[in-house]
């Protein structure tokens, strides 16, 4: 992560220019630089980095879900093949 570097005193001077009093600008100034304190901005590696991340975590999730659905399709087929068999029974038993 980087920092963003800020010039107060051109930002003072850009203030006054667009007509904010000395006070007005310095008082200004120091509310955005306590508001953007500490501030990280990512960097194109700091992305870089995020994107080979998701694409680790989609071919994980690409993973699980294929062996969710081949999961799935078992118990679906299992599931069929016990009311089929039910079915068969009572047709049986009831002769029908």
């Amino acid at each position: 992560m980087a920092t963003m570097a800020f010039d107060v005193l051109k930002f003072i001077d850009q203030l006054e220019k667009a007509g904010y009093s000395e006070h007005q600008a310095k008082e200004t100034a120091k509310a955005y630089q306590y508001a953007h304190e500490g501030m990280e901005l990512a960097t194109k590696q700091d992305l870089a980095m995020l994107r080979q991340d998701l694409k680790v975590l989609e071919v994980s999730m690409d993973k699980k879900l294929s062996d969710l659905v081949i999961r799935l399709s078992g118990v679906i087929f299992a599931t069929m093949t016990v009311g089929v068999s039910v079915l068969l029974w009572f047709m049986n038993r009831w002769h029908i």
